[in-house]
């Protein structure tokens, strides 16, 4: 009735199946705590991530203020001395009127 192909291809697929279920089952697990770990962890992210982007935007801030006193100070010719007291403005408008 049954041949021995027949029954040696089911006993194959048996073992194969049996040998799947542990690594699926593990697989399942890993995933499963994966996704808790990515739901927890995703706030805290999001957070993080804002902190940068406002530390970058200070950072933007005061390189643009330092690049505006660099360029001011570099069309004056000679920088006045700070106990000088001056009455009048400048020529070239750098420094104290």
């Amino acid at each position: 009735m049954t041949s021995p192909s027949l029954l040696a291809a089911t006993a194959l697929l048996a073992l194969l199946v049996g040998a799947a279920m542990p690594v699926l089952y593990q697989l399942y697990q890993t995933l499963k705590r994966a996704r808790a770990l990515l739901d927890t962890a995703g706030p805290r992210l999001e957070r993080a991530l804002d902190q940068v982007g406002e530390a970058a935007d200070r950072l933007n801030g005061i390189g643009s203020s330092l690049e505006a006193q660099a360029q001011t100070s570099s069309r004056c010719s000679a920088p006045s001395p700070r106990w000088a007291i001056r009455s009048v403005a400048p020529e070239n408008g750098c420094g104290p009127p």
